[in-house]
């Protein structure tokens, strides 16, 4: 299992990318929402990191995986 960090920001990425963890850097909301639906369908991630306005635009596929009860668990990045 993998940690995934989703976010617009490209300073971000190169952060967590410096500690050597995969990363998507999306550049529209079409974009971020698909990133997300397949990271929840990967059974490879284990911790998905998003950032707020990732989480924001993902919303209704987050609460309907939260209810799932499956991996991956799903962390928030504060600004």
């Amino acid at each position: 299992m993998k940690y995934l960090v989703i976010t617009e920001k490209a300073d971000v990425v190169s952060g967590f990318q410096a500690l050597e963890v995969e990363t998507v850097l999306v550049h529209s909301d079409k974009e971020a929402l698909k990133t997300v639906c397949d990271a929840i369908e990967s059974r490879k991630v284990g911790t998905l990191v998003l950032s707020k306005h990732v989480k924001e635009v993902s919303q209704s596929v987050l609460e309907k995986h939260r209810e799932s009860g499956r991996l991956p668990f799903v962390m928030t990045l504060t600004d």
